[in-house]
C-alpha cells in the first residue's frame, strides 16, 4: 500500500492510482498545489501492485546516451514556433504520419497544464512550448496501454518521472511504444501558476481576455534572449501583448531560484537517464561556443538517443543535425544528471497557500527592497571590477 510520509516521495504520476484493481487511490491536492495518493483502506487489498510501479521506489540503472545531436527541424516554421529547435514536433509528425498516436502536456481551456492525446498533425501545436508547471496526466497511463494493447503506435512525451512512471505501469516492454522525456530542471506548483495568472489577468482588466501563453517567446530577442509571452483579446478583436524577460517576471524567478518546485524535485528518481526512454530532448545552451555555423538564434534542440530502436528512427527525421560527444552536449545542462538543491525560504514561501502577486515579488526578489538589494550588488560588484 502507498503511504505518503515524506513529501519528497512522491512524484504525482498517477501510476499507483491507475494500476489499482479496486480503484481505491485518489490523487488530492495539498495546500501547496501537490497531488499525492490517499488510499481507502475499506477498498484496498494488499496486492501491492501500488508499490512494485512507484518510480520513487523503483530503482533504475543511470546510463549515457547512445548519441547525441545538436539538431533542429528543417521546417524554420515549426522551429520558430517551439521552445528550442522543434525536434518534438518532427518527432510527433512522423509517428502520426505512420497511424500512430501522441500523448504530451498541453494547456486546457482555463490554461491549466494536462497531458493529452492526438492521431492528427493539427493537433501537435497545442503540444510544443515547454510549459514551467507540473502537468496533470490524469488518466493517459491507461489509456496509452489500451491503445499499445490494440496495436497502435504511441509516442508519450512527459517528464523524466513521468516517462518512468508510465514504462513501470506498463509492465513489460511494448515495440510499439516509444517514449521521449526532457531535460528537466523541476516542476513548478499548477496552485501557484493558477494563482499568478489569476492575478495578471485581474491586472489587465475585465475586458481583456487571455488567448495565448508562450513561456519560451523568440518574438523580443530570438532564441538566446527569450520572453515570456501573454497575449490578450478584448470583445472588439483588439491585442494586447504582454512581453517580459525572465529576470523581470517574479513566477518564472520563482522557477528558476527552485522555490516554487514540487519537493520530490530536490532529489528526483529520474535522474541520469534512469527513466527508460527512448529520446531525451533539451535545448543546446552553449551551441554558440561549440557550433557557431550551426546557431541562428531561432533554437537549436539537443536530442540523446538512449535506446538501440532510436537509431534506425534517426535516419528517418527531417531534421537538420550535427553529431557531438556527450561530455559536450551535457556540459551546460547539469539537471540532466542532478537534481537542484531545495532552497531555504521555500518553507516560508509555501507558508501561506495565498499566492498575492506582491508575496510572488517578495519572494523571488522582484519586490522594491529586492531590486534596490539587487542594484547595490550590482554597483558593488562594478566597482570591484574597477
Amino acid at each position: 500500500m502507498i503511504e505518503i510520509k515524506d513529501k519528497h516521495d512522491c512524484v504525482g504520476c498517477r501510476a499507483c492510482e491507475q494500476i489499482c484493481p479496486k480503484q481505491c487511490i485518489s490523487m488530492l491536492v495539498d495546500n501547496e498545489g501537490f497531488r499525492y495518493p490517499v488510499v481507502d483502506l475499506t477498498l484496498c487489498i494488499d496486492c501491492h501492485l501500488c508499490e512494485k510501479i512507484c518510480p520513487v521506489l523503483i530503482d533504475r540503472k543511470s546510463s549515457k546516451p547512445l548519441k547525441c545531436l545538436a539538431c533542429k527541424s528543417s521546417d524554420t516554421n515549426v522551429q520558430l514556433a517551439s521552445s528550442s529547435g522543434g525536434v518534438f514536433s518532427v518527432l510527433a509528425a512522423e509517428i502520426i504520419q505512420r497511424g500512430g498516436v501522441v500523448f504530451g502536456a498541453l494547456f486546457d481551456d482555463k490554461f491549466k497544464v494536462i497531458h493529452s492525446s492526438t492521431d492528427s498533425l493539427d493537433g501537435i501545436a497545442p503540444f510544443r512550448r515547454s510549459k514551467y508547471v507540473q502537468s496533470d496526466t490524469c488518466d493517459a497511463f491507461s489509456k496509452v496501454k489500451s491503445l499499445l494493447t490494440a496495436g497502435r503506435e504511441v509516442l508519450f512525451c512527459g517528464t523524466p518521472c513521468q516517462v518512468k512512471g508510465l514504462k513501470l505501469f506498463l509492465r513489460k516492454e511494448y515495440e510499439n511504444l516509444w517514449t521521449v522525456d526532457f531535460i528537466c530542471h523541476g516542476v513548478p506548483s499548477p496552485k501557484v501558476w493558477e494563482d499568478y495568472l489569476a492575478n495578471l489577468i485581474e491586472e489587465q482588466g475585465a475586458e481583456w481576455k487571455l488567448t495565448d501563453v508562450n513561456f519560451r517567446s523568440k518574438s523580443l530577442g530570438g532564441w538566446h534572449k527569450f520572453a515570456l509571452q501573454f497575449d490578450f483579446e478584448d470583445s472588439d478583436g483588439k491585442s494586447n501583448v504582454i512581453a517580459r524577460y525572465p529576470g523581470q517576471d517574479p513566477y518564472y524567478q520563482l522557477f528558476s531560484q527552485n522555490i516554487s518546485l514540487r519537493p520530490s524535485c530536490y532529489k528526483c528518481p529520474a535522474k541520469g537517464f534512469s527513466s527508460g526512454s527512448d529520446f531525451t530532448l533539451g535545448d543546446f545552451w552553449g551551441i554558440q561556443k561549440f557550433l557557431p555555423e550551426f546557431d541562428d538564434n531561432k533554437g537549436v534542440s539537443l536530442l540523446m538517443a538512449n535506446t538501440q530502436k532510436t537509431i534506425q528512427l534517426l535516419g528517418q527525421l527531417n531534421i537538420k543535425s550535427v553529431e557531438v560527444d556527450y561530455d559536450i552536449a551535457i556540459r551546460s545542462n547539469p539537471s540532466a544528471n542532478h537534481s537542484v538543491a531545495e532552497p531555504k525560504q521555500r518553507k516560508a514561501f509555501f507558508a501561506d497557500d495565498n499566492f498575492t502577486m506582491n508575496r510572488l515579488k517578495k519572494f523571488s526578489g522582484l519586490d522594491f527592497y529586492g531590486r534596490v538589494r539587487r542594484r547595490i550588488i550590482e554597483l558593488g560588484l562594478s566597482i570591484l571590477k574597477r
